[in-house]
């Protein structure tokens, strides 16, 4: 509470902090008084000045015999330094101010700073401490703290500090609790980290639940069997597409037969070098194209740990370039398509050796990258293992080159060229003198091949139109790069070319009605395949397009939601039911014959994959996955599984 003097009496002087009648005169005569400057109320206040000519009208000059002595000037109150007085200079009388009327200058406070007001404190002396050290407040919820200035009253004014002392700490606890409100969550996690780092009996406890939480929010997942898992993939692996040409050749192709293997026990049988120059020459050539900022759109991939990927979409492009060289090279009369099929185990070798080229290139790229570029599911694992799955997730030769997309084109580029390298000499045109000299109405042509043949360029070139679908998937995003991706992308071609090469060899064919039958599994895959993908790349880029308004969706604590209608309500995984499809659509051609172990392989591939991709999804959305699996009970199979 303030009180302000209303004005003076007659005949007395003004109380200090009140102007005197001409001292508000000459101010208003004189500079205003700054309102933003308060006066200090230990500085003294010097009564009016008064013109020595100047008296009162209504009184009589007053008679005396002593001569008059004029009186000194009165000091002015911003001197400072100590006035020399004169034996003749009156005493100037001082007037002592109460405390009431001391309080009721104090008009301003000063500046609130933070002062702990802790009830426990050690002072004896009863008075405020001053703001600690910011070291010193270590360990102790935020507080705000007020200082309040101690002031030298006698002991009857001892009645009006309490109460500015209350009533400021009463408004700044009532803003403490305000910000304990607001800062409720940094607190918290301030807390735990003082917790963490404190010398309390209880730190170790801390630090062991915390463990324990993040451990069940993520644990590495062992895929394959493990190590030994790994080491029978590897070996397995080439020596399964080895096997499958030496016991399927132009001579026999048959399970109860034993091919003849003396002439595997010949180096050259083996290695050819004309063969491993000429796929070394058509991956760089490919390398090369996929950087060139030609023949596609560029699109920015989805965001990682280590921020967002631009890509280069053009592998359709890339593919018809090869193609126009395969032509162009027949024309001039090189047998291009002659020495694919005479070499194509010697091309098998080298694609086998190029695939461990790569593979070795990222794994020892995979310790000199940051942490975050690195399969989590693989940091800390056995060398081995880490090998076969992948050490780092989107491994990017010279920062130009990603090495994903790149088999993902070798692997459809390469498979589709030899498919129509083995259409191209079934029709007999590598046995002409001129391709301008052809008569069409003499081919002889097998409906069965060209069926398998065009079935096989849909799924080929399809993948390719839609390879930015790719950067969206599975592999893309969790997938490490190991030989799991770099071997098994590049002996794909060989594997699938086998039954091409069978359906040629011992010129297959196959009744309408089994034809017909495959065309419609087919296309039933191709739509599921094409139109799940299509949709979740569609939703993940952009959740909110009003295309996909109409979808049902289930929000994951991750910030990203799950779709639960459409192609995704069906089964959990309709793209790999789709792929499923069309792979069993390819069994008729060689159904009793080793060249089916192709499809058969990547079916079984594709199911182990949804059990890997249910788990890693129950690990990563936890309740949200479970309330997606109440909603979409089947896996793969309606009513099946």
């Amino acid at each position: 509470m303030v009180l302000k003097s209303k004005g003076a009496l007659k005949g007395q002087p003004p109380l200090p902090g009140e102007a005197s009648e001409g001292a508000k005169q000459s101010r208003g005569r004189g500079r205003p008084k700054s309102p933003s400057r308060p006066k200090s109320p230990a500085r003294p206040k010097s009564p009016a000045r008064k013109s020595p000519s100047r008296t009162r009208k209504d009184s009589p000059p007053l008679q005396s015999s002593t001569p008059k002595v004029s009186s000194p000037k009165a000091r002015s109150p911003m001197r400072r330094s100590p006035s020399r007085k004169s034996p003749t200079r009156a005493v100037k009388t001082t007037v002592t101010k109460s405390a009431e009327t001391y309080f009721s200058e104090r008009v301003t406070r000063p500046r609130r700073t933070r002062v702990d007001i802790d009830t426990d404190s050690d002072n004896p002396d009863g008075d405020v401490p001053h703001e600690k050290p910011q070291a010193a407040v270590r360990g102790r919820a935020r507080r705000l703290e007020v200082q309040v200035e101690k002031l030298n009253l006698n002991a009857t004014d001892s009645r009006s500090s309490p109460f500015n002392l209350i009533k400021r700490a009463t408004r700044n606890s009532q803003n403490r609790e305000v910000e304990r409100v607001v800062h409720l969550k940094h607190f918290d996690s301030v807390a735990k980290k003082m917790g963490e780092f404190s010398d309390e009996d209880d730190s170790l406890m801390v630090r062991k639940s915390v463990s324990v939480d993040r451990g069940q929010e993520f644990r590495q997942i062992t895929e394959f069997g493990g190590v030994w898992g790994a080491l029978f993939y590897m070996f397995t692996t080439p020596l399964t597409i080895i096997a499958l040409l030496a016991a399927c050749n132009e001579n026999q192709c048959s399970f109860t037969q034993m091919p003849d293997l003396k002439k595997y026990s010949n180096l050259n049988t083996w290695f050819d070098l004309t063969s491993i120059l000429g796929f070394f020459g058509y991956a760089i050539f490919l390398a090369i194209l996929s950087v060139i900022p030609f023949g596609g759109k560029q699109i920015t991939g989805l965001a990682t740990k280590q921020g967002k990927f631009q890509y280069i979409m053009n592998g359709l492009f890339s593919c018809f370039v090869f193609l126009m060289i395969g032509i162009g090279l027949e024309l001039r009369n090189i047998p291009i398509c002659e020495f694919i099929v005479k070499h194509l185990f010697h091309l098998t070798i080298a694609s086998i050796l190029f695939g461990f080229i790569l593979t070795f290139y990222a794994f020892v790229r995979s310790f000199y990258v940051p942490f975050n570029a690195l399969n989590a599911h693989v940091v800390g694992r056995n060398k081995i293992y880490g090998f076969f799955m992948g050490r780092e997730l989107n491994p990017q030769a010279f920062g130009l080159l990603d090495l994903k997309m790149y088999v993902f084109r070798l692997a459809l580029i390469g498979a589709a060229l030899l498919d129509l390298t083995y259409l191209y000499t079934s029709l007999g045109l590598n046995t002409t003198p001129s391709i301008k000299t052809v008569d069409l109405k003499s081919l002889s042509i097998n409906p069965t091949l060209v069926i398998l043949v065009l079935i096989h360029l849909v799924y080929y070139l399809d993948a390719l139109a839609h390879e930015a679908t790719f950067v969206s998937s599975f592999e893309i995003q969790y997938e490490g790069f190991g030989f799991m991706s770099g071997v098994g992308y590049l002996i794909y071609p060989i594997m699938m070319a086998t039954v091409t090469k069978y359906v040629v060899d011992y010129d297959v064919t196959l009744p309408v009605w089994k034809l017909t039958w495959v065309n419609l599994i087919f296309v039933l895959g191709y739509i599921l395949f094409r139109g799940s993908n299509n949709q979740k790349d569609a939703f993940r880029k952009n959740p909110y397009d009003p295309a996909l308004s109409h979808l049902e969706t289930i929000p994951t604590t991750k910030g990203k939601k799950l779709i639960c209608s459409g192609f995704w309500g069906i089964v959990r995984h309709p793209n790999y039911l789709g792929d499923i499809l069309m792979n069993l659509s390819f069994i008729p051609f060689a159904a009793h014959v080793p060249p089916v172990v192709t499809s058969i392989s990547i079916i079984l591939f594709m199911i182990h994959r949804s059990v890997r991709d249910n788990v890693r999804c129950k690990q990563k959305y936890g309740a949200a996955w479970d309330r997606y699996c109440s909603k979409v009970k089947y896996v793969l199979v309606p009513k099946v599984y």
